[in-house]
């Protein structure tokens, strides 16, 4: 039986316009414009956790607004390399030169993102994990920690060993991590020593508010840069090639202070807003493959201070983040995961990403005339 993948994507506006032109000796200067609109979009097929890599360019429809749109390549790659290929015969005169056909761009751009409060040792794990048998010398790495944001040209690997790379990335890793949360690490502290102090009953309702105060300060850490992430999206879509995001998040867990009125418990829910479906929109308008690593973990402060550590009610502020970016790596045909081995989930982000098809479109030509 046929199989058909029916996608609904909204297509690239990237428009690549070759010009001819003529003049005439008349009063009119007429320019003959023939522009062909090469779009990319990336395709994963799955049975199962097995990818399925024996479809035809007939088992895929793609649909633009609602209406269907003539594929006119399909690529099968794995990695950098195109494994098979099929086009359809072009109609006479449809593109400008139809002896030569469209070849795609198939390098890759790695992006690997950290939000994380602790450096874990897995997460060491899945770095060795990448340079060691992922990265290939033409492939383009942008690493973006806590703090800093760091870039690997393929030049880079010709200086210095993908072990001593990976170790390096590693110790700043550790570094940015522990200097971009030393307030939450701070303040937790601080929770920790006001709930085991002994006070007073009749200064139990200022160890109270003292301790609200703290969780004020612990959520206010939290928070999404929305104008960052659109920008960081706007700046892949005009990379060459695949591009391809890796997010690790670490759960971002506050401690609650006991005995809260019910007007107090208001501040507990989580009041970060930002605009998923203008995010996503972005996301999936720029070829972006993007993977969502959720780390479940409980973050731990500097001294190991975690959630059993004391009695009392912790709750989970990253609920919201997780959703949206969940949504975001299903629009752009990644995977999302949650899981305490981030090495783990990393592996089966990086397997997702090495296979897939390229569905390649190419428009006809269209004559412009200019006074």
């Amino acid at each position: 039986m046929k199989r058909i993948v029916v996608l609904v994507v909204m297509l690239i506006c990237a428009v690549f316009i070759f010009a001819q032109s003529s003049k005439q000796e008349s009063n009119q200067t007429i320019q003959h414009e023939a522009s062909a609109i090469n779009i990319e979009v990336p395709v994963r097929v799955y049975k199962g956790d097995e990818f399925v890599d024996d479809l035809t360019i007939d088992d895929f429809e793609l649909y633009e607004d609602g209406i269907l749109q003539t594929i006119d390549a399909v690529y099968l790659i794995h990695n950098t390399k195109i494994i098979e290929q099929e086009h359809r015969v072009p109609v006479k005169n449809e593109i400008p030169n139809p002896a030569q056909p469209y070849i795609p761009t198939t390098s890759r751009n790695f992006v690997i993102m950290f939000e994380i409060i602790n450096y874990l040792p897995k997460i060491g794990l899945a770095i060795d994990h990448f340079f060691n048998n992922v990265v290939q010398p033409n492939d383009s790495i942008i690493i973006v920690t806590p703090q800093k944001t760091y870039s690997f040209n393929p030049e880079a690997f010709q200086k210095i060993s993908k072990a001593q790379i990976a170790d390096q990335l590693k110790t700043k890793l550790k570094k940015d991590s522990y200097l971009a949360n030393r307030e939450y690490q701070n303040l937790l502290r601080d929770f920790k020593d006001i709930q085991r102090r002994p006070y007073p009953p009749d200064i139990q309702e200022v160890k109270k508010n003292m301790l609200l105060e703290i969780f004020r300060k612990l959520k206010s850490l939290m928070y999404f840069d929305e104008k960052k992430a659109l920008s960081f999206a706007d700046y892949l879509k005009k990379q060459e090639g695949q591009k391809h995001v890796f997010f690790f998040y670490q759960k971002y867990l506050l401690p609650v202070p006991p005995d809260l009125s019910d007007w107090d418990e208001l501040e507990l829910f989580q009041d970060i807003s930002y605009n998923t479906d203008r995010i996503r929109e972005v996301f999936s308008d720029s070829t972006i493959t993007c993977h969502f690593l959720y780390i479940t973990d409980t973050p731990a402060d500097d001294e190991g201070y975690k959630q059993n550590d004391f009695s009392g009610k912790w709750i989970d502020q990253s609920a919201g983040i997780f959703r949206g970016f969940n949504q975001i790596s299903e629009v752009t045909g990644g995977i999302s995961s949650s899981s305490i081995n981030p090495e783990y989930s990393f592996q089966k982000a990086v397997e997702a990403s090495e296979n897939y098809y390229l569905l390649s479109l190419l428009s006809g030509t269209r004559n412009l005339k200019c006074l």
